[in-house]
């Protein structure tokens, strides 16, 4: 969970009072809205010339009507740009991304702190709690820390073959984003149904015992290169 909120933590993040908790200080570091700001900004030193409309887009008649548009201009890119921002991790202005909704940062610190985010008096208008949000950390799975470092040969047969789906299913959605983004048509559809192989390959993986019975693996996310 650290790592999901430190992903996506968003520049200068509003410290909202933690009721019955006290709040933990935010960590200071690179965040993905700070790297999309440095594209943002790099991209405004392009010129003009090097903006080639409808090469390798991919719009709403392919994927999501009404939610893709194609980049063709700096203007374009300007607006996507802030739109992930939004959707990662909120403004500066409050946690809702730009649909009303929670942005993915404080949707990880309600797990975290075990608390609803919720609208407040206080000057910054929303506080953790004081509802609990329920969370039944005794559900989490036992999983290693790092799968990807793994040595899996000493491992069961079961555990072997479902990090082999896994690194399957990871290396067909990867593979279906790369077509997407090079413009071929359906592309990104193949790899959102990949994202979801991925999701089953993953939880068969976390149901899998290893050698040590008491332990799971879960998605190790490693490219299959073998044959390529």
């Amino acid at each position: 969970m650290k790592q999901g909120i430190a992903i996506e933590q968003p520049e200068d993040p509003p410290e909202y009072p933690v009721r019955d908790l006290l709040a933990a200080p935010a960590q200071k570091a690179v965040t993905i809205g700070q790297f999309y700001k440095a594209l943002y900004k790099f991209l405004g030193t392009l010129p003009p010339s090097v903006w080639t409309p409808n090469r390798n887009q991919i719009v709403d008649d392919q994927f999501f009507a009404g939610q893709l548009f194609a980049i063709n201009r700096l203007e374009d890119a300007q607006i996507a740009i802030q739109e992930i921002i939004s959707e990662g991790e909120g403004t500066k202005k409050g946690p809702l991304d730009f649909q009303d909704e929670i942005a993915h940062y404080y949707r990880f610190g309600e797990v975290y702190k075990n608390k609803v985010l919720t609208k407040d008096s206080n000057p910054l208008g929303y506080a953790w709690g004081p509802a609990p949000l329920g969370v039944d950390w005794t559900g989490a799975y036992p999983a290693i820390p790092d799968p990807g470092t793994h040595d899996f040969s000493r491992e069961p047969l079961a555990a072997r073959r479902a990090q082999d789906a896994c690194n399957a299913a990871f290396t067909a959605m990867v593979e279906a984003l790369q077509r997407a983004v090079t413009g071929q048509a359906a592309a990104l559809g193949q790899a959102v149904r990949a994202m979801f192989d991925l999701r089953m390959a993953a939880r068969q993986a976390l149901s899998v015992p290893l050698a040590d019975p008491a332990l799971v693996a879960g998605p190790a996310f490693l490219y299959n290169l073998a044959g390529r």
